[in-house]
């Protein structure tokens, strides 16, 4: 019955809420994107392992191919390498849902680079998520986790070094 509310609750939504348009600065260019608001409706994000899983199992049952397919023209017409796709992410998904919490902009911005092929992990403490992709890149004053032979950049840290670098 719960499943059925929802299912319901989200395809009223879908009528009621039209597309919309999040207007990106990525350096020099201005890159439309143009999404589905019923994107964002995935509740709360409770910071443990069971709530970032239950979340984002969420985000992945949403429709996030259109705004995939968006992102990988603009990565192929700009030419950007993963790190440069990573940044123009995180912004994308700033502009689209600045209501949310950075942590559930996290999750969206994981699967976002999932979807792209980046091998991604989180790593959470009792405040923040943090978004973890793989690199072969040899980086410095960036946190990096290793699981087995593979090396993760903290990409979270990476886009705002200024905030996390005390830590």
């Amino acid at each position: 019955m719960h499943s059925l509310i929802l299912t319901w609750a989200s395809w009223l939504l879908t009528l009621l809420l039209p597309a919309q348009k999040a207007e990106v600065a990525f350096y020099s260019d201005r890159i439309e994107v143009t999404y589905e608001p019923i994107l964002f409706a995935n509740g709360p994000l409770e910071l443990t392992e069971i709530g970032i899983s239950y979340h984002y199992a969420r985000v992945t049952e949403g429709e996030w191919l259109p705004v995939h397919r968006q992102l990988q023209r603009q990565r192929r017409r700009l030419g950007l390498n993963d790190w440069l796709f990573a940044k123009l992410v995180h912004e994308t998904v700033a502009e689209m849902a600045d209501f949310a919490s950075l942590n559930e902009r996290r999750v969206v911005e994981a699967h976002l680079l999932t979807l792209s092929g980046i091998d991604v992990r989180f790593c959470y403490d009792q405040q923040e998520l943090f978004v973890y992709a793989h690199t072969a890149d040899n980086l410095f004053e960036v946190p990096m986790i290793s699981d087995g032979d593979k090396r993760y950049v903290n990409l979270s840290a990476a886009m705002s070094p200024l905030r996390h670098r005390s830590r």
